[in-house]
């Protein structure tokens, strides 16, 4: 009968091969900061670019921390993306229109809450499941907010010192 060579794993061994699968993803990300800054000599790190990356990046996470509690409830809305993007596109036109920035939240909120009624007559007036329905809103919205856009890709609005 032969006995089993191997050695069991010290939990001081156990603890770095966890520490390493929880640090692999910051490790991918430190990687591909460096690959970019490599092909690009330098300019993906200017700040005129991390300065866009970063005004991108804070609207999709205010939008993901607001969709956390509906998503915990089970209320799947897959027309979250269309939503948002119909929402500010009103809003920042109405912005660009009023130069207020006071009309332009409340033209936000208040489409916002159109929307949110929109989906909730037609999922109980067609008798079809909400998670069907927003997926289809999901295209129809951001559809909507493309034709509003006609030829422009963003929308800028100069309230007092503000850039918005």
């Amino acid at each position: 009968m032969r006995k089993d060579t191997q050695k069991k794993p010290t939990q001081g061994q156990i603890r770095l091969r966890r520490t390493l699968i929880d640090l692999s993803p910051l490790f991918g990300l430190v990687l591909c900061v460096a690959v970019f800054a490599l092909l690009t000599g330098g300019d993906s790190l200017s700040a005129r670019n991390i300065t866009n990356i970063i005004s991108q990046f804070i609207i999709t996470c205010l939008v993901a921390i607001g969709a956390v509690f509906p998503f915990s409830a089970g209320a799947l809305d897959m027309s979250l993306s269309g939503s948002m993007c119909l929402s500010a596109v009103s809003g920042a036109l109405a912005g660009v229109a009023t130069q207020n920035a006071v009309v332009m939240i409340v033209v936000t909120v208040a489409v916002s809450i159109l929307i949110a009624l929109l989906k909730g007559i037609v999922s109980a007036y067609l008798d079809l499941p909400v998670f069907i329905v927003t997926i289809v809103l999901s295209s129809v919205l951001s559809a909507v907010a493309l034709f509003m856009m006609g030829n422009q890709t963003t929308v800028s609005i100069q309230i007092g010192r503000a850039h918005v």
